[in-house]
């Protein structure tokens, strides 16, 4: 399955630390990083999931793409090209009934946006961090979320 309108990302970071309540200040000897990464986005937008189902999905017509595969009219001769025909039109109906269910459109608008809410989520989580470190004085740990000390 292409890749719908998703753009893959290695990682994000956002810094957080602790606030001086005297000059409101983010504190640098004290400074924690959460990190977001490439399998965290496709965690929580949901491509994990999406790719199983499409594996689960193509199972029963996966000999039918082995074959179309196989029979390629990649080449120039007349012969490849014949061969090529004959097996999309013998592999026609069973492929494109299961490329036809509306569970394909589903997962695509399921998946149109998916990064994009992840790294909402997490610049939120990041937000209400913030505020509480202000609030508070301290960083308040969040869950899903490593803090690294940096040197």
């Amino acid at each position: 399955m292409a890749r719908v309108g998703v753009h893959f990302i290695k990682a994000v970071s956002a810094a957080s630390g602790v606030w001086d309540p005297a000059t409101g200040q983010l504190l640098a000897d004290q400074l924690r990083r959460w990190k977001l990464t490439k399998g965290q986005v496709k965690h929580a937008s949901g491509l994990n999931n999406a790719r199983r189902d499409t594996e689960r999905w193509l199972a029963p017509i996966k000999p039918h793409l082995q074959h179309l595969a196989a029979a390629s009219s990649a080449g120039t001769s007349l012969v490849a090209n014949l061969k090529h025909i004959s097996v999309t039109l013998a592999t026609w109906d069973a492929v494109w009934e299961v490329y036809l269910d509306p569970k394909w459109a589903r997962q695509r608008l399921r998946l149109y946006g998916a990064q994009d809410r992840a790294l909402e989520q997490f610049f939120k989580k990041e937000d209400m961090a913030e505020v509480s470190m202000k609030r508070n004085g301290r960083a308040k740990e969040l869950a899903g979320h490593v803090p690294i000390k940096l040197p």
